[in-house]
């Protein structure tokens, strides 16, 4: 496995957790530090959201993709 493959956080990892802790993804919440954190979150039906870390490249440049996370909002009584 590659160094860029071991970075990548496979939507897998996350349905395996959520089995691990008896939650669904539907009500777990992905936080990480590249895009690719917040890709894994949604290709796995989570909330993702991404903290930057020290040193990383801004918005748009090096490893990081040019989208935002998702806005957090309460989640109705129903959810």
């Amino acid at each position: 496995m590659t160094a860029a493959a071991a970075a990548n956080l496979p939507p897998g990892l996350v349905h395996a957790a959520c089995r691990r802790l008896g939650v669904t993804p539907r009500r777990t919440v992905v936080i990480g530090d590249i895009g690719s954190d917040l890709d894994a979150a949604r290709a796995a039906g989570a909330l993702g959201i991404l903290v930057p870390t020290p040193g990383d490249p801004p918005r748009g440049g090096g490893r990081r993709p040019a989208h935002r996370p998702p806005t957090c909002r309460p989640r109705s009584a129903t959810s």
